[in-house]
């Protein structure tokens, strides 16, 4: 991990060697326990350098995760205001100063020497701040992410040790014994694997084979996320009515994984509130994110970037610079009728239970009535039930299951998706085609460019094209109504709310030439500083009938 950074006392150091603390000529007491005396003087290379030396060597849990060093803390209680909620979570923290500096004086003896002797001191700010800010630490272990169970690594094997895996650079804080999974797992040990996660919903009401092997899906891509080389998607878990099971559903997933529900954050339409949110993740590895019952459109801009990258990077309250942190968070969502944006629902692994009670929460007939405390009490089995899923795919050679290309996701689906269709025969992605996504963003466009197609020869009578500045010069004569409210969608105004022409014009660049429902909006000239637009229906040829 990284090459011995002890300082030496030989010819070949330019710096003044680190002291013993037991030397004769230190006025330090002989009753101090540290193996280091660290020398403070105006040589801070040297000092920062003997820092890290003795930290690395020292009994500290300390990491470096990206460019930040880092420890890991266990979340004992309910945090008021936190943006996530993580009770018993195993959680990664950039390192504050006054602990960083408590670690330093742990595993060193700091000291002046001057006319006097030698004085023992503090560690410096500077030389806290130096070592901080380094990026680089040679000899402290990096630190990918904390798992509370055992996982799958890229090779295929098994992690299940409790402790720092220098493999993965994970480190594993669980107790939990397992039954035996086998090497080379059988298909009849596959099938019981199967039929033992299938116990645990089948009560839920999946409308389609494709929906419940949607939910497996999203439980083997919480063990095996760093054995994923690349972006997972998001999990989204619909209903057609409140009191389905939903949140049930996703808090399954926690217990079986974690032995506890899964971490809660609530999902905002605030882009700042949702960068920062996704930011305090990263930096956290917590390695799933639950947002319950969302009532507003998915589509943030920082959730649909994170989605497809492998790190974050961010400005921190509070430090300055910007961090980079590796991005391994599973994310998933609960609603009833949840409505994506386009960037979003490309994005989405979708599941979704469709209830025809019209009160499903007195509902009573159900095989494991305390669900939760039967999936927490069987955890163990569980666990390796997808464990031996995973294990025998891969020990299987990870046959090609000539699945359908799903961008960005590649490597997701070279494992999990695969493995899925490869033991169960059903592709948890056919669950995406049959959820009702509304793309709000182009459902806007399509009624947009409609509208603007059948006003625009109102608007300009010669046909050279129209401009932002007659369309609002048209709106304050004719006001109509239905191309009033397309543009306010399209925008995203609050009713009876118009755009400024500038956002309009935006709008009309990012849509040029882009075919929506039939329509194509292009840009027919300049006029002086006036751009010119026209809306041109798109006739799509015949496919090409051979004799």
């Amino acid at each position: 991990m990284g090459r011995d950074m002890t300082p030496r006392n030989d010819a070949s150091s330019s710096h003044p060697p680190c002291r013993a603390s037991t030397t004769a000529s230190d006025a330090i007491s002989r009753s101090d326990t540290r193996a280091v005396t660290i020398i403070v003087n105006t040589d801070e290379a040297r000092v920062v350098d003997a820092s890290i030396a003795a930290l690395r060597t020292s009994s500290a849990e300390i990491f470096a995760r990206g460019s930040a060093l880092v420890d890991v803390i266990v979340v004992a209680e309910h945090q008021p205001g936190a943006r996530v909620q993580r009770v018993g979570s195993a959680i990664v923290r950039c390192l504050p100063r006054p602990r960083l500096r408590e670690l330093m004086s742990s595993a060193a003896s700091y000291a002046t020497r001057g006319a006097r002797g030698v004085k023992r001191v503090h560690p410096p700010n500077w030389a806290v701040d130096a070592l901080a800010a380094r990026g680089i630490w040679p000899g402290i272990r990096p630190l990918a992410g904390v798992v509370e169970h055992p996982i799958i690594r890229v090779d295929g094997s098994i992690l299940s040790a409790r402790g720092y895996d220098k493999k993965t650079g994970l480190l594993c804080t669980s107790s939990l014994a397992l039954p035996r999974i086998a090497d080379r797992p059988t298909a009849h040990d596959v099938r019981d694997a199967v039929a033992a996660l299938s116990d645990v919903v089948c009560d839920f009401p999946f409308p389609t084979a494709s929906d419940r092997a949607a939910w497996l899906a999203t439980l083997l891509t919480l063990v095996s996320r760093f054995a994923i080389e690349g972006p997972t998607p998001f999990n989204a878990i619909d209903a057609n009515t409140p009191g389905a099971g939903k949140t049930l559903l996703a808090d399954l997933l926690g217990c079986i994984v974690h032995g506890r529900p899964l971490a809660r954050a609530t999902y905002s339409p605030d882009p700042n509130e949702m960068r920062k949110l996704i930011t305090s993740i990263a930096i956290e590895a917590l390695p799933a994110v639950l947002f319950d019952n969302i009532d507003c459109t998915i589509g943030d801009r920082s959730l649909a970037a994170v989605l497809t990258a492998t790190e974050w990077r961010d400005r921190v309250l509070g430090r300055n610079g910007l961090i980079t942190v590796p991005w391994d968070t599973v994310l998933i969502g609960t609603g009833n009728g949840l409505t994506f944006t386009r960037e979003l629902s490309r994005r989405t692994l979708a599941s979704r239970l469709r209830c025809d009670d019209e009160q499903p929460e007195v509902r009573h007939t159900f095989r494991h009535p305390d669900l939760s405390r039967w999936v927490t009490a069987e955890r163990a089995r569980l666990l390796a039930a997808v464990l031996t899923i995973l294990r025998g795919y891969v020990a299987a050679g990870r046959p090609d299951m000539r699945l359908p290309a799903w961008g960005s996701f590649e490597a997701w689906s070279a494992l999990v998706r695969s493995a899925i269709v490869w033991a169960l025969d059903v592709d948890p992605c056919e669950a995406r085609l049959g959820l009702p996504k509304v793309d709000v963003e182009t459902e806007a466009t399509a009624a947009f460019l409609h509208a603007l197609f059948s006003v625009q020869e109102y608007i300009d009578p010669q046909g050279r094209g129209v401009t932002t500045k007659s369309i609002f010069a048209y709106l304050a004569r004719a006001n109509p109504v239905d191309f009033v409210h397309a543009m306010e969608l399209l925008c995203d105004c609050p009713r009876n709310v118009l755009p400024k022409p500038r956002a309009l014009g935006m709008h009309l660049h990012h849509l040029r030439d882009r075919v929506v429902a039939g329509y194509r909006l292009v840009r027919v000239g300049v006029g002086g500083d006036l751009i010119r637009w026209r809306v041109e229906q798109v006739v799509r040829a015949s496919p090409r009938q051979d004799a």
